[in-house]
């Protein structure tokens, strides 16, 4: 081990750091609806986006892929290594997929509460947090069974 590297979190906090993404995801959506409900489904913009209509899936497809990518290229990296070096880099392949998913869901969530416009806009961004559901660490890649 070198002097740069730490030793990464237990795979039960790992897994508690990745669902408080899943439940920030979750918790913006609620304040948005609940903005929304209270605003009698008006947006926020003052006039309507129309570019968001094509913006949020463009952006939230590169996410979705990119996240699957990023979970298999990662996971696939770590895989060859041993110790703490495994370690930290099976953090970041659990880590980093969720995060970039979480990305395309904010701003589709974002753009739902600008134009109050649920298809596309939320329908991107339950559509990304569903693969960051898939995307959440189950069980232990190291655990002994």
């Amino acid at each position: 081990m070198n002097g740069n590297e730490r030793t990464p979190p237990p795979f039960v906090q790992q897994r508690l750091i990745c669902l408080a993404l899943l439940l920030g995801m979750v918790s913006y959506a609620t304040v948005v609806a609940v903005m929304l409900f209270q605003n009698g489904n008006q947006g926020i913009a003052s006039e309507y986006i129309g570019w968001l209509d094509f913006v949020v899936p463009s952006v939230g497809a590169a996410c979705a892929v990119l996240a699957v990518l990023a979970k298999r290229f990662l996971s696939a990296s770590a895989a060859e290594q041993f110790g703490v070096a495994r370690g930290n880099a099976m953090f970041r392949a659990n880590f980093i997929p969720i995060a970039i998913a979480e990305a395309g869901c904010l701003f589709g969530l974002t753009a739902w509460l600008l134009n109050a416009n649920a298809i596309p806009h939320l329908v991107t961004a339950l559509v990304l947090l569903s693969i960051s559901i898939w995307l959440m660490p189950m069980r232990d890649p190291d655990a002994q069974l």
